[in-house]
Order: structure tokens, then C-alpha cells, then sequence
């Protein structure tokens, strides 16, 4: 989520220059996707905003180009990100994540990974005076990991799990306008802030890696 939040930064600003969207509409939904395009990709199918409501639906697909790499033995898959957008007014925007992602990646003989966070729920709320977000709050739930490595002939496998990770910031302008950051609070390694690890990576002998 902090990734998609660091996208919408760029997708946000470069819509607010077309004007305050009061609805969702389809030349709204142009300007976003058009913003968006110049930051990521203009392939087709990459991304797609579409009106819905009140809101913005906004999907993000690697698929289109993840099919064009040509390297021999190679293959990755990524689930689309999908996020809500909603227009608060005076220059702020919220916007709302909650769904599942998993993700594969394959080079034949030499790398052979996939993972997967059952749950990633973040909202956060996008401040066009500041030019990030001011506060956002997410939440990483189930997140598996399994990976062999072979170098040599040799394979390294790993697998780990993580039971949670909650993620929150909060951002002001200063009195030059520029940002300042309120509070943020990581649960990454550290169980006192709220990750709870249920298994340590180990190798295929069962040893932890050093």
C-alpha cells in the first residue's frame, strides 16, 4: 500500500491540474488515467479508471507488460491493484485498498519464487496543498513467501510467514509549506510493533541462513 500510495502521489497531482473533479465521470476518469499513464505505462490494459458512483475505481495490471519480456525460461504473474478514489473537496482525495495479492516469479534453473498477503486493507487521505498523502493506515495480513534459489546446480530453498504488519503516517505542511512528518509507525520487524512471525526462513537442510 505504501507503494500504491507513492503512485496515486504522482497520478493526484498531475489530474489536479485539470480542475476540481466534483463527480465521478468519464472525462474524469480520462484525466486519471491519462495522469497515470504518463507516470507508469500507456500500455493498453495497464491501467484503468473507471466511474463509479461517487468514486473512482482504479485498477493496475503488470500483465500487459510482464507478457513482453522475452528472456528464455522466464515467467511472472502479479494480481492487479485495485483501489477506490474519492474526491473529499479542497484539494484532498481519499484514497481505499482491500483485497488479496499474490505474485509468481520463474527463471528457469535459477530462481523459482512466489508469495502471497491474504489480506491488504489501507486507506489514506491525499493532500494537494502538501503534495502527499497527510495520513494513511495499512494493514499486511498472511503475507507467505517460498523461494529456490539454484546456483550451481545447487538449490537454496527458503519459505517464511508474517502474521501481520500495520503501517501508519501522518504528514503537515510546515510554516515554509513544506511537509513534516506527524507520526509514523512501522510493524516491521519488531514484535512489539505488531509483526508476529510464525516461522523463521530456513534452507533445504534446515538450517537458517546466516
Amino acid at each position: 500500500m505504501k507503494i500504491s500510495f507513492a503512485l496515486l502521489t504522482a497520478l493526484l497531482l498531475g489530474s489536479s491540474s485539470a480542475g476540481a473533479l466534483a463527480a465521478a465521470t468519464p472525462e474524469g476518469a480520462q484525466r486519471l488515467t491519462a495522469a497515470l499513464q504518463a507516470y507508469l505505462s500507456a500500455e493498453a490494459g495497464v491501467v484503468t479508471v473507471t466511474p463509479s458512483g461517487e468514486t473512482y475505481a482504479l485498477k493496475i495490471d503488470a500483465a500487459p507488460l510482464l507478457a513482453k519480456v522475452q528472456a528464455p525460461g522466464f515467467a511472472a504473474s502479479l494480481t492487479p491493484v485495485e483501489m477506490t478514489l474519492t474526491e473529499l473537496g479542497g484539494g484532498k482525495w481519499q484514497a481505499d485498498q482491500d483485497q488479496s495479492i499474490s505474485f509468481t516469479l520463474k527463471i528457469e534453473g535459477a530462481v523459482d519464487a512466489s508469495g502471497k498477503l491474504g489480506s491488504i486493507k489501507g486507506t489514506g487521505v491525499f493532500d494537494e496543498a502538501i503534495g502527499a498523502f497527510a495520513s494513511s493506515s495499512t494493514e499486511f495480513a498472511d503475507f507467505t513467501f517460498d523461494q529456490t534459489v539454484i546456483d550451481k546446480g545447487a538449490p537454496t530453498k527458503v519459505s517464511y510467514a508474517i502474521a501481520k504488519i500495520k503501517y501508519e503516517t501522518t504528514l503537515a505542511a510546515g510554516g515554509d509549506g513544506a511537509p513534516r512528518g506527524g507520526r509514523a509507525r512501522r510493524g516491521v520487524g519488531a514484535r512489539r510493533a505488531g509483526v508476529d512471525t510464525r516461522r523463521r526462513p530456513r534452507d533445504e537442510r534446515g538450517t537458517p541462513p546466516r
